[in-house]
């Protein structure tokens, strides 16, 4: 049974984006841990070699809703118990401009990591999905209120609504070394394997509603481009092998790189910078690419008498109408979506060998849409036993304080605490969190620097 193309693209037209990032702020101030790698490839693991298992060795998921948080959304009826959708104009007012709801998960699949004189080698295999729905105040003002609240006699704005959703397997080699005492650079070379994609290459839909009669005019065009989402829009073609085989045939072939350096100005200081991510995925594979062409509708509503004299007649010339109006055209040409690149540019201050404090100025670049945000943070490690970070950052115009635990390879990480079930989760707009363990041996040996300072602070 085939889904109606129609309702399909207006599903795809509500969830349009680029591609988001997963931020991974303590993840990159726990620093020594091998997931830390995926962050800055000139960061050295605590220990000589690594293996990180399927499954256990991590699961990340990241979920952001810069518009609103759930508790602002719900609110109490009056003095009961009972909870209600929020309508008033305070709500929708501090959705301002473009607003996005995002989903990112990281799957790692496979891992490894080992030192080679001063050189520290390392491949793993993930499985990535990136998935992000931007939104207007004026969609969500018209899913609370309808076309007959605030909205009467005015024109929504729905033209930031669309989906852009990626799922891809990446498979990535990378290396750093030591070039002197001071000095480590690192690279990681990655090549995609692209499973499936959503991408709204265009959308001006509008809609106004008459003051006075409560007619509508929808209005506007859009662009759609779709790789391997047939089998989910027929449910009678569905195959999951097909998803597999996509995650090792290349056929949606793609290419990353990630840069990076640390550089130690003397025994205190160092500092660090590092770019994630910079890539694409070229989609060839199952395409299916919709244009629709600009349109213009007016409801003026049905005539009462007619509708129910043959109701039939009705549903069959308003059918008619629609197609007549959604004129649309597809093709199977190839196209090619960039990856969300992240750069960081991180220092850190040694108050003694096991402790430090840090800052992080962090940057996203998304198709000429740019996101800063910044991380002040302390770390606390017992040489290989155990790491711990704690942190505060800001970013998407809220601030969240962080949390990240290694030992023994067992991590876990979340860029906002208050956002876990025992804190306020409800009250958040950031839930991130991170977990796995791997397998690790062989410890380096430590600076002598670093050991007088150990004896230093245990006399102390």
């Amino acid at each position: 049974m085939k889904f109606n193309f129609y309702f399909l693209l207006i599903l795809v037209l509500f969830f349009k984006t680029e591609l988001f990032a997963q931020r991974d702020f303590s993840l990159f101030t726990l620093g020594r841990t091998p997931q830390s790698l995926s962050t800055n490839p000139s960061f050295r693991p605590a220990y000589n070699n690594y293996i990180s298992l399927p499954i256990i060795s991590g699961i990340g998921l990241d979920v952001i809703n810069t518009g609103f948080s759930l508790s602002d959304l719900l609110v109490p009826k009056g003095n009961g118990d009972s909870l209600i959708f929020n309508t008033d104009d305070s709500f929708f007012d501090q959705m301002k401009g473009g607003n996005r709801l995002s989903l990112n998960t990281n799957l790692n699949i496979f891992g490894l990591g080992f030192k080679v004189g001063k050189s520290f080698v390392f491949f793993d295999v993930k499985n990535r999905l990136n998935a992000e729905l931007t939104y207007s105040s004026d969609f969500i003002k018209f899913l609370l209120q309808g076309n007959g609240g605030s909205l009467l006699g005015k024109t929504a704005d729905f033209t930031s609504l669309g989906l852009n959703a990626m799922n891809y397997v990446e498979y990535g080699l990378g290396f750093n070394k030591d070039f002197s005492d001071k000095l480590r650079i690192g690279a990681k070379f990655k090549l995609l394997s692209g499973v499936a994609n959503v991408s709204t290459q265009e959308n001006n839909l509008t809609m106004t509603t008459d003051a006075t009669n409560f007619g509508l005019s929808i209005s506007g065009g859009a662009k759609i481009a779709t790789s391997n989402i047939s089998a989910l829009s027929d449910s009678s073609g569905f195959d999951p092998a097909t998803f597999s085989q996509n995650a090792y045939n290349f056929n949606n072939l793609g290419l990353a790189l990630d840069l990076g350096a640390s550089y130690e100005i003397n025994e205190k200081l160092s500092v660090n910078a590092s770019v994630i991510d910079l890539g694409f995925v070229n989609w060839k594979e199952g395409i299916k690419n919709y244009n629709l062409s600009q349109f213009k509708l007016e409801f003026k509503g049905l005539d009462a008498e007619t509708f129910f004299k043959d109701s039939s007649k009705v549903y069959n010339s308003f059918e008619d109408s629609l197609k007549n109006i959604f004129k649309t055209s597809n093709d199977v040409s190839a196209y090619t979506t960039s990856l969300s690149s992240r750069f960081y540019f991180g220092a850190n201050y040694k108050i003694f060998s096991f402790l430090n404090i840090g800052a992080l100025f962090y940057n996203e670049i998304n198709h000429g849409n740019y996101r800063p945000g910044f991380v002040v943070s302390t770390t606390l490690s017992s040489k290989r036993l155990f790491s711990t970070t704690i942190n505060y950052s800001y970013f998407s115009g809220a601030g969240n304080v962080g949390f990240g635990l290694n030992f023994k390879g067992f991590y876990i990480v979340t860029d906002n605490l208050l956002a876990l079930p025992m804190f306020n989760p409800y009250g958040s707009r950031i839930a991130s969190v991170s977990i796995g363990a791997n397998i690790v041996f062989g410890k380096g040996k430590e600076k002598k620097v670093e050991k007088a300072e150990n004896k230093e602070a245990i006399k102390k």
